[in-house]
């Protein structure tokens, strides 16, 4: 029966896809060093980032991208998400990336955080 996929030929996605994306929900906002999960993005030249308010309020809180290349050792980027700008689009040479609270929200509030690597 040629042509027909096995279990074992189906596609299935890989670095080779042309995009990767990744959500990550309810970061806490009024936690100072608080972070998303590590994004790996092996073989992508850009990362797209947006942020969505999901509870309280986003007025003061700054978010910033940090880039790894062991997924240990982590390093902020120029790149934040604000109140006033909630999506991004930076080229990265690192392996890892994740998204950390680097000014805390006087209120109470948590973030949806996503990324897209290209």
């Amino acid at each position: 029966m040629g042509g027909q996929l096995t279990p074992s030929s189906r596609f299935t996605p890989s670095k080779d896809a042309v995009f990767e994306t990744q959500s990550n929900t309810g970061l806490n906002i009024n936690s100072s060093g608080a972070v998303t999960a590590s994004f790996d993005i092996h073989g992508h030249k850009y990362v797209a980032w947006s942020g969505a308010l999901a509870t309280g309020t986003w007025a003061a809180a700054v978010v910033t991208l940090q880039s790894s290349l062991d997924g240990t050792n982590w390093f902020d980027t120029a790149s934040t998400l604000t109140a006033a700008g909630l999506k991004d689009n930076v080229q990265v040479s690192a392996l890892f990336v994740r998204a950390k609270v680097t000014t805390v929200e006087s209120g109470v509030g948590t973030a949806d955080i996503y990324f897209v690597a290209k």
